[in-house]
């Protein structure tokens, strides 16, 4: 792990395996502490990862500029710049699949391939996360057994949940300790106001893959087919059975296509 200044912030980040770059960004209320072991540890066979805490999550600074899915873009390509990465494949989760795709757009000499999980293109084509599932996304009250059991319920569909319980338990347990409640606020304030991408990815020039699970709850699955028919050259994989949480749930069904389609 290490931490590195860009812009406002201090930005703290961890490195995996060797090879090409690829930077993986994290989602709404997400630290990399709370990731996804087993999907990162496969594309770390092939690719040096490199996974962050967004701008006030984690054991990043929150800054004093304002949070928009624009500037968390910018946040990333300046952690690129820090650590001597001209060009790497770029990995989004969520919201992360936002910020990589205003990365881009903005900084299209960045970015080599792009691969955008579970997310969505925004605008006002694209189904929006209910009011509803974004309260319970930033809902950190109770203990951590009740937060486990509400985010548990969330990413996982019912039927595998009901087989893997003490699996998806261990898993989103991972996370340290509650990101910073204003950060959350903030993150998705945020997100409401990101305008979208859906109507400027025909001047995406990196090659995509979006991957989705059927059963996701939180991003409705419409949402990456609407992505990948907008892309030129786009590709979809959609899991079956997979919910918001796929990249726990199935990380290797997630990794495969992610490595074939990187090299």
């Amino acid at each position: 792990m290490g931490k590195v200044k860009v812009g406002d912030i201090e930005i703290a980040y961890r490195e995996y395996g060797a090879g090409f770059p690829l930077v993986k960004i994290v989602g709404f209320a997400s630290t990399m502490d709370g990731g996804d072991p087993e999907l990162v540890a496969a594309l770390a066979e092939r690719f040096r990862v490199i996974a962050f805490d967004n701008r006030g999550m984690g054991e990043t600074s929150a800054g004093t500029r304002p949070f928009t899915v624009e500037q968390f873009a910018e946040d990333t390509a300046g952690l690129m710049d820090a650590l001597g990465i001209e060009r790497a494949h770029v990995f989004g989760i969520s919201m992360g699949g936002f910020i990589a795709q205003e990365l881009a757009l903005i900084h299209p000499g960045k970015v080599e391939k792009l691969v955008l999980m579970a997310s969505s293109c925004g605008g006002i084509d694209a189904i929006p996360i209910s009011p509803e599932i974004m309260e319970q996304l930033g809902d950190f009250s109770g203990t951590t057994e009740e937060r486990l059991v509400r985010m548990a319920t969330l990413l996982f569909p019912q039927d595998w949940l009901s087989e893997h319980e003490s699996e998806a338990r261990e898993k989103l347990s991972l996370a340290p300790r509650p990101p910073s409640i204003e950060s959350v606020r903030k993150q998705a304030s945020a997100m409401q106001r990101w305008q979208g991408a859906c109507e400027r990815l025909d001047e995406l020039k990196a090659p995509t893959l979006v991957i989705a699970g059927t059963e996701d709850q939180v991003i409705d699955p419409w949402n990456a087919l609407l992505t990948a028919n907008m892309l030129p050259g786009g590709k979809l994989s959609m899991l079956e059975g997979a919910g918001h949480g796929l990249a726990f749930q199935c990380p290797l069904d997630c990794a495969n296509p992610m490595i074939d389609f990187l090299e």
